[in-house]
């Protein structure tokens, strides 16, 4: 048996990414739920027909309101409101959006879904019986004094297990059965730091922190846990949804309030963080938005400084990924809303740029009474008064999005059910620590290509795996008990997945274990029956082949410790390429 292993150098710096093609940008609209836009075949076919009017080129569709449908769900009720009731919204909104003939524009559509908000009335149940919030009244989120109406809307519990599993459920429903272009997340926070009390939650806290008191709600870990359980629902969906549709986008409505900051510095005294615990800050940098739409909702004439601050804040915080900033046009005349949008389209100081706007909303233009006929005509020919060249003179495109059209980093999703909060150290090339979610689910975006080892210890017990990764997929590892026999053939699991073999086959080929240390590498080899001959090879890999060198050979008895090679003398990268390691088990042949 042979099997490589690619030498480790940390995770690789990639090249920059060219993030925006000349003339494109994003032109969304958010179209809420609330107010007409897709509730008939009328209103559709006036929405499409007006987005194209006005140059737009994306919809954000409100299709998920509180656990109802815009749609033919599998799992939550259809929307009452939705004339005829046996009409399906999105499957229209679809079909004309996308529709190219006669050399009309394609319009993106992205499913706009709320997240944890279920119901928002006190006086009056769902008319539907099966409507979530009837259905799983124990999933409610509690305040810290026992509340469960914050005034607006009832919620579930982020940090309840069966809310995480609900809420992906709903998720790939709906993303599997419909040709979206996008799936956009919504009210994906807290509505408060005082929230989040549900019993099961606390207790899930009291585990993996090793508490016994109820935490305040300004207790530290207590909120960091929180904030942990938002991004794990975040990370779990986009790995689970562009696993099955790889060009999928994935984004989310994001939260600014007022004040704005403008430093990395300042990031965790905002409100997104502090306190409604949304860190998609965090969540750029780690791949897990494709889109940040920061909902900059601000009056320019009583907040222009907190819409600078913000939307300087937000370019200069992309990490790689698409910035369409939103514009709060119900708040604002047309001539400071387009100041607000003009802007979007101006670098910072430090070069920090946008990839266009979105403009909230669809259903309310404008604060001055202004409705939607002359909006859209301003939009596309200007508004009285304004000196300066039509927003949207022209149609344009959405811009591409070169790591799902030419991807350099693969990704991983897997699960060990039950592993609540179990940590997962991800190597090779690197080391990363992962945390699994209430119900197990770990992963992990913009890996490099190549083998990976994951080791965690859960449920009273060692797990190990390893998996390839490759570049645009995510791959799915499987962790086997380190003392099981999965395959029965009288070799542990360890040992099988230490020699290259996999414990769930007879057959297989994985690597052999590599240890990151200080100052280089060591390379472990089982122990076992005596006779095995393990042989390390090295070569430098400077883009032309070059001859393979042995540095290491041992044969092994019974009753010795399994062997030790540091490979340090032969790790010292150098630019321009890498160094390889070969390992050959020689028993019987390579």
């Amino acid at each position: 048996m042979t099997c490589r292993i690619h030498g480790f150098r940390g995770w690789l710096a990639l090249p920059c990414l060219l993030l925006q093609a000349v003339g494109a940008e994003w032109r969304g609209w958010w179209v809420d739920a609330f107010h007409p836009g897709i509730k008939s075949p009328t209103e559709v076919a006036q929405l499409v027909s007006h987005a194209r009017a006005a140059h737009i080129n994306a919809l954000f569709v409100q299709v998920r309101k509180r656990g109802d449908a815009y749609y033919d769900s599998a799992l939550e009720p259809k929307a009452p409101e939705i004339s005829p009731p046996s009409f399906d919204p999105l499957a229209e909104l679809l079909r004309l959006a996308h529709d190219t003939s006669g050399g009309q524009p394609r319009l993106d559509v992205h499913a706009w879904i709320v997240a944890y908000n279920i119901w928002n009335s006190a006086s009056r149940q769902p008319s539907q019986p099966n409507h979530p919030y009837r259905l799983h009244p124990d999933w409610l989120t509690e305040s810290v004094g026992g509340n469960r109406w914050d005034g607006s809307n009832y919620a579930f519990d982020p940090a309840h297990p069966q809310v995480q599993d609900h809420t992906v459920a709903v998720a790939l429903d709906l993303v599997t059965r419909y040709d979206v272009d996008g799936l956009h997340l919504d009210y994906i926070r807290y509505n408060g730091s005082s929230w989040g009390y549900h019993p099961v939650a606390v207790r899930r806290f009291q585990r993996q922190y090793g508490r016994t008191t109820r935490p305040a709600a300004t207790d530290a870990q207590w909120s960091q846990f929180r904030r942990d359980q938002v991004t794990a629902l975040v990370r779990r969906i986009h790995l689970s949804a562009v696993r099955m549709k790889p060009q999928l986008r994935i984004s989310a409505a994001t939260i600014t309030f007022a004040p704005g900051i403008t430093a990395t510095s300042q990031w965790t005294t905002s409100a997104a963080y502090r306190e409604v615990f949304q860190d998609w800050r965090a969540w750029l940098e780690e791949g897990l938005l494709d889109l940040n739409a920061p909902m900059a909702y601000f009056r320019q004439g009583a907040n222009g400084a907190d819409w600078t601050a913000w939307s300087t804040f937000a370019k200069n915080h992309r990490y790689g990924r698409h910035l369409a900033l939103g514009v709060a046009t119900y708040l604002n005349t047309p001539t400071d809303s387009v100041r607000q949008l003009r802007s979007t389209r101006l670098p910072t100081e430090s070069g920090g740029t946008a990839d266009g706007m979105a403009l909230y909303s669809y259903a309310s233009p404008a604060s001055d009474g202004t409705t939607f006929d002359p909006f859209r005509e301003g939009l596309r020919s200007g508004f009285p008064g304004d000196t300066e060249p039509p927003l949207f003179e022209a149609p344009d495109r959405v811009p591409p999005m070169p790591w799902k059209d030419q991807p350099v980093e693969g990704a991983l999703l897997g699960g060990l059910r039950g592993a609540d909060g179990a940590r997962v150290v991800l190597s090779g090339p690197g080391v990363r620590m992962l945390r699994a979610d209430a119900n197990g689910w770990f992963g992990a975006l913009r890996v490099p290509p190549g083998e990976v080892r994951l080791t965690a210890e859960a449920l009273g017990a060692v797990w190990m795996g390893t998996v390839r990764i490759e570049a645009g997929r995510v791959a799915e590892p499987t962790l086997w008990r380190v003392d099981g026999d999965d395959d029965g053939d009288g070799v542990t699991n360890e040992e099988e997945l230490l020699w290259g073999t996999d414990p769930g086959a007879v057959e297989g080929e994985e690597a052999i274990l590599i240890e990151p240390m200080l100052g280089g590498l060591q390379m472990r080899f089982p122990g076992g029956p005596a006779g095995r001959e393990f042989v390390v090879w090295y070569r430098r890999d400077l883009g032309v082949e070059s001859d393979w060198e042995e540095i290491f050979r041992t044969v092994t008895s019974a009753d010795e410790a399994p062997p030790v090679v540091d490979l340090s003398p032969w790790w010292a990268p150098v630019s321009g390429g890498f160094y390889r390691v070969e390992i050959r088990w020689a028993a019987g042949g390579e």
